[in-house]
């Protein structure tokens, strides 16, 4: 949940409600921790949520995670979803590249680290009948400065290589 970016998006969108995970405690901003559409679950892994403990499987799940892969965590939204959930989630190369490319300010200023880690990473968050949707730039930069992602995954959804699409993006958005 952090302070509330994805949170205070999807009320604005229409949300019924709002099932906001963070590890950490009272980062949420106040309006959106008093908004009754808004379930918190502080000092809780997402990893350690189970679907009993939420009023009701997901639509749609955001994830905006750090200093930790996608892929420790997409397996445990996956059980908190409807059967034909979706997911956004926020692609941060600097957390997906086991370190390489980072400068002293760990910011990753090379695409060929994007281009060389993303595309399988993508393929392999898809997995189990968990499809990619779309892949795009996200048009807010990491707080340090880093270009980071949005993909778009829905369970029930066909599996496809999406490398080519994933890097085309990259592409586009470094060579301008």
């Amino acid at each position: 949940a952090s302070t509330g970016g994805f949170t205070s998006c999807l009320l604005k969108a229409g949300a019924r409600l709002v099932i906001a995970v963070d590890v950490g405690q009272d980062q949420l901003v106040e309006e959106l921790r008093c908004d009754p559409r808004v379930k918190v679950f502080e000092k809780t892994n997402i990893r350690d949520l189970t679907s009993s403990q939420v009023p009701s499987l997901a639509d749609l799940a955001t994830v905006d995670v750090s200093f930790i892969s996608l892929t420790k965590v997409l397996p445990a939204v996956h059980a908190l979803l409807t059967a034909i959930g979706e997911v956004v989630a926020l692609v941060k190369p600097q957390f997906e590249t086991e370190g390489v490319g980072l400068n002293k300010h760990g910011i990753i200023q090379d695409q060929r680290v994007h281009l060389t880690y993303l595309p399988p990473l993508i393929n392999q968050l898809q997995g189990d009948n968990f499809g990619l949707l779309g892949f795009d730039v996200s048009p807010i930069r990491g707080g340090k400065g880093n270009i980071e992602y949005l993909a778009h995954f829905r369970l029930g959804t066909q599996t496809y290589d999406a490398g080519d699409l994933v890097a085309s993006v990259i592409r586009n958005f470094w060579n301008g």
